[in-house]
């Protein structure tokens, strides 16, 4: 049996805009949060299904190690929703994400809303089951 993945971890500049995102747009729950245990972040962990998105903010307050800089080459996040994707492209919309709807049952965010939320562009691709 291969491994299994458990999380998949960000170093993200505006934590509060990302949880906006994540949390209040797409409705992950956050199921932890405080200081990261060895680094110099905060740490807030979300519950995606499958996997945990762990987002870390660095807080520079110097009483642990740094976050080391990243250079994210993470290219697209895939989603399932069971929310009809011109349901979930209209509420993004209204919250100001650039929303790309592909066909009636697959969408993604624009790079420009991914760059702002984790300054890189993965792709955020939503799908209805089929």
């Amino acid at each position: 049996m291969p491994p299994k993945l458990l999380a998949l971890e960000y170093v993200v500049e505006d934590l509060d805009r990302t949880l906006e995102l994540l949390v209040d747009l797409l409705g992950f729950e956050e199921v932890a949060r405080g200081p990261h245990p060895g680094l110099d972040a905060e740490m807030v962990t979300l519950d995606a299904g499958g996997v945990a998105l762990t987002l870390l903010h660095p807080t520079d307050t110097g009483d642990r190690p740094a976050v080391n800089p990243q250079a994210c080459n993470l290219s697209q996040l895939v989603f399932e929703t069971d929310e009809p994707i011109p349901d979930l492209a209209g509420r993004l919309a209204d919250a100001g994400a650039g929303v790309i709807v592909d066909s009636p049952t697959m969408a993604h965010l624009s790079a420009h809303t991914t760059a702002s939320v984790f300054g890189v562009a993965p792709a955020m691709l939503f799908i209805e089951p089929s």
